[in-house]
C-alpha cells in the first residue's frame, strides 16, 4: 500500500510540475483532472506499457533503448486520445540572442509536445523514484 501511494504521489507531482513547465501540456478540471490522469498514468504504465515494450522490442534494441521515448510519448498520446481532462497543444519558445549568439524561434507541433511531454514526465518521475 505504501508503494502504491508512493507511486501515485510521485506521478502527481510530475504531471503538475509538467503543466508548469511545458506551456502545451494542460490538464483541465483543476485538481480533481489532475487526480484521474495521474490515476489512468499509473494504469497505462502497469499494463500497457509493458505490451508494447515486448511489441515493439527490435526497434528499442536497434536504437539502443531510445525508442522507449517514443513509447511513452505514445501512452501520452493515449491518455490524451481517452480523456478530456489532459490537453495537448503546439507552443513556441521565443528566441532569444546572447553575446551576438541567436537562437531562433522554435515552435513546437502536436507530436514534438507528445515526445518532450514524455520525455519531462519521465525525468521527474525517474529522478523522484531515485531519491
Amino acid at each position: 500500500m505504501k508503494t502504491i501511494l508512493r507511486t501515485y504521489l510521485i506521478t502527481l507531482f510530475s504531471l503538475w510540475a509538467t503543466t508548469g513547465i511545458i506551456p502545451g501540456f494542460r490538464i483541465e478540471n483543476g485538481i480533481e483532472g489532475l487526480l484521474i490522469v495521474a490515476l489512468a498514468l499509473i494504469a497505462a504504465n502497469i499494463f500497457v506499457k509493458p505490451i508494447l515494450k515486448i511489441l515493439l522490442l527490435p526497434l528499442n534494441i536497434a536504437t539502443l533503448g531510445l525508442f522507449t521515448i517514443v513509447i511513452n510519448a505514445l501512452i501520452v498520446f493515449g491518455l490524451d486520445y481517452f480523456f478530456t481532462e489532459i490537453m495537448i497543444l503546439t507552443w513556441k519558445i521565443a528566441g532569444l540572442t546572447i553575446n551576438g549568439t541567436t537562437i531562433p524561434e522554435i515552435t513546437f507541433g502536436i507530436i514534438p509536445t507528445y515526445i518532450v511531454s514524455a520525455v519531462v514526465i519521465s525525468a521527474i518521475n525517474s529522478f523522484l523514484n531515485w531519491l
